[in-house]
């Protein structure tokens, strides 16, 4: 069907956007408009479907009302969930799955290494198809990977297949924590990312925390082969949903526009730029941390304070609650910060203000952990041991939400992709995190995590100079250098534009 004038005003304005801003035909933005400029122009993208082929590859139209972003959103964070939990919802049935295969603790253990190794891996991959031809058919494969995978591993007769079906699993259970990222890109204003953002987060959080009691109880009641009955219905359900309410969301290139690189690795360049090497850094090292607690916790609070498993699991659901108020709330303050510093500069909105709302978190994430070590290692009373794990899951998610988001901005384009790249960072030391922390068990507890929050103090540091003067450097980057509203930005962020000054709905966005 011929498109409306609206729709085609619409898609030029942001196609001029993708093509002049990155040397790869894609705007990589601290603050890319297109988002902005196609919710204003039209509440509705129709790309009404004529055939079932058009529908499954275009989904139905993508109109930008609150609700039906909102219902984007659900469906986006539901698939960003499914990696973490099926990475992790075996794990109480280890020995049981151990003794079927007659196998060796080694091997047992890899097929929990190589899961979360994939689940790093793979996400490159997936997200850079993502950013050239499309969200939607992304996850669609990705779901059905997923669906193989579950049934793969029920089906498992040796370990070595096991181990193969893992790896299949994995790869396809991961798109959505990258791909989501682009999806939200696509459709949310960055005075509103932040929010979105928490809410797409509380998926992968809350996957290692709800996963393992849904896999002991399928395990103690029929059986561990059927977590994975479980967990090929839920990418089932993930895969109908997506092809009966996702939209497209992601803008066709120009005719003649470059196409984003299709090297899965292209996005390690952008580790080279200090405001993107600090935000992956500390977040990558808030995230390793957080894998401490899984081996530990179970070891140390049956016999610190007598906790048997049902409390070891009680204590766990404390740290996750904790991260799931950080992660909601963080989002809300950084789309707040967002728009406080804008109306300070006038009108002019810049994305490296957005950290200034992580601070809490500078705080909150290392004194917790010290606390908490400290605590632990003293036998003081459970309840401030397990308030310390709260405040840690609060501080972690400040910084989670904050600096992904940032991150999200300033590559808007390339938004899965460099979600993914952190994803593999993240997945990737955590899957080595066990061979750390089982020689460092032996360590006073005290000693452990007053090293760890020594290390994220250093990330705090960079996240503090970024969002000092990360404007700055990135205005002396390509493609950023090169805008044409650069010395603008910068005057800025001198205070040099006043409330009242800036462009007004026609903003400037760094």
């Amino acid at each position: 069907m011929p498109e409306s004038p609206a729709r085609l005003e619409t898609s030029a304005s942001t196609l001029v956007n993708h093509s002049s801003a990155e040397p790869d035909g894609q705007a990589a933005l601290l603050g890319e408009k297109s988002a902005e400029q196609s919710s204003k122009a039209d509440t509705s993208e129709p790309n009404s479907p004529q055939r079932w082929s058009d529908f499954v590859a275009r989904g139905p139209p993508l109109v930008r009302t609150p609700m039906r972003k909102n219902i984007i959103l659900s469906i986006v964070a539901l698939s960003g969930l499914l990696g973490p939990l099926t990475s992790a919802i075996y794990t109480p049935a280890l020995t049981i799955v151990q003794n079927d295969f007659a196998t060796t603790d080694l091997l047992i253990n890899l097929t929990i290494t190589v899961a979360t190794l994939t689940l790093g891996v793979a996400p490159l991959g997936w997200a850079t198809v993502a950013d050239s031809f499309g969200r939607r058919p992304v996850l669609l494969l990705a779901s059905l990977v997923a669906v193989a995978g579950c049934l793969g591993c029920y089906y498992s007769s040796t370990i070595v297949a096991f181990l193969v079906w893992r790896v299949v699993q994995s790869a396809g259970c991961s798109a959505g924590m990258s791909v989501g990222a682009g999806v939200i890109a696509d459709i949310f204003e960055k005075e509103q990312r932040g929010r979105a953002m928490g809410t797409f987060m509380l998926g992968p959080i809350l996957g290692p925390v709800i996963s393992p009691p849904i896999g002991g109880a399928l395990a103690q009641s029929v059986g561990w082969r059927y977590i994975f009955i479980f967990c090929s219905a839920y990418a089932l359900c993930i895969f109908l949903v997506t092809l009966l309410f996702l939209p497209e969301t992601l803008t066709p290139l120009a005719p003649g526009a470059a196409r984003p690189s299709r090297n899965p690795f292209t996005s390690f360049s952008t580790l080279a730029h200090p405001f993107v090497f600090t935000m992956q850094f500390v977040t990558t090292v808030a995230f390793a941390s957080f894998y401490t607690f899984p081996p530990l916790v179970p070891r140390d609070w049956p016999q610190v304070y007598g906790f048997d498993s049902a409390g070891v699991g009680f204590v766990m659901m404390a740290m996750g609650l904790g991260m799931v108020i950080g992660t909601v709330v963080g989002g809300y303050v950084a789309d707040y910060s967002l728009a406080r510093w804008k109306r300070k500069r006038g009108g002019v909105s810049i994305a490296e203000d957005r950290l200034w709302s992580s601070a809490p978190g500078w705080i909150l994430l290392p004194a917790g952990m010290v606390a908490y070590g400290w605590l632990l290692q003293g036998r003081v009373a459970w309840p401030a041991t397990m308030t310390a794990a709260i405040v840690i899951g609060l501080g972690q998610l400040f910084f989670n939400t904050s600096c992904n988001t940032y991150l999200v901005d300033i590559y808007q384009s390339r938004a899965a992709s460099i979600t993914a790249l952190g994803n593999f960072l993240r997945f990737s030391l955590g899957a080595f995190m066990p061979l750390i922390v089982v020689p460092a068990a032996s360590m006073n507890r005290g000693e452990l995590y007053t090293i760890l929050a020594g290390i994220i103090s250093v990330g705090v540091v960079g996240v503090y100079a970024t969002a000092r003067w990360g404007t700055v450097w990135r205005m002396r980057a390509q493609p950023w250098r090169e805008r044409a509203d650069r010395e603008e930005v910068l005057r800025a962020w001198r205070g040099e534009v006043g409330v009242g000054k800036g462009k007004g709905d026609d903003e400037t966005v760094a």
